[in-house]
């Protein structure tokens, strides 16, 4: 049975680019929400894709499963997104969102508890999609590397840092900034590697140098 593991809110009355651009901003909070619901069974789809219709158009069926995808429909004025600040869009694209969820639970007996339980999660996270990807002590043990990682609406950042046993920071440096968008960013996420005690560098998944961080001295 596929696990639920995707969301997505797709504009049907907007201009091309519009759509996109909304689209594209969408992913920070709701890949958020993907990383914050428990693992959840379904019959027949893993991706929920809320199409938002506005004027008298037909939308039914409301709710229409095919190919692990299910599709849910509903109307509301979506225009009003591009005028509100980092935050506002956040928590309208959970609106739009549920709105849609809640029509899917109605008509798929889905458990909502699960769903509540996620946006409970992206809340107390303060609507901020920031996380660490990937630790790893220097060769000689004396400090750590970590890479810090933002998906927020406008770009994707992944930070290098530094650190020694303390919690000092030894060096910083920014080693991607993409679009928003999984497909922009995810295959530069490989691993972290000390090429000595005071380099250390983020492969990509094909092993290529995406960015390196060089401490002033050997610690």
């Amino acid at each position: 049975m596929p696990i639920l593991s995707e969301f997505a809110v797709s504009p049907k009355s907007l201009e091309r680019d519009q759509a996109a651009d909304l689209r594209l901003q969408s992913r920070s909070v709701l890949s958020l929400f993907e990383s914050s619901i428990k693992k959840y069974k379904t019959k027949d789809f893993k991706k929920v894709v809320v199409e938002v219709y506005t004027g008298d158009d037909n939308l039914e069926p409301l709710v229409s499963c095919c190919l692990n995808v299910c599709i849910v429909k509903i109307q509301e004025d979506i225009s009003s997104f591009f005028s509100m600040g980092t935050l506002g869009k956040k928590k309208y694209i959970m609106k739009v969102l549920f709105k849609g969820l809640d029509l899917l639970v109605e008509n798929r007996k889905i458990d909502s508890e699960i769903l509540q339980e996620g946006y409970a999660e992206v809340r107390k996270r303060n609507f901020i999609n920031c996380w660490e990807f990937g630790k790893k002590s220097s060769p000689n043990r004396k400090s750590v590397a970590r890479l810090v990682c933002e998906h927020e609406i406008d770009a994707f950042t992944a930070r290098l840092i530094v650190e020694d046993p303390s919690g000092k920071v030894l060096g910083d440096k920014e080693v991607i900034k993409e679009r928003p968008s999984e497909y922009a960013f995810v295959n530069f996420l490989g691993k972290l590697v000390w090429k000595s005690p005071s380099e250390v560098v983020l492969l990509s998944k094909a092993k290529e140098e995406v960015g390196k961080l060089e401490l002033k001295e050997n610690v």
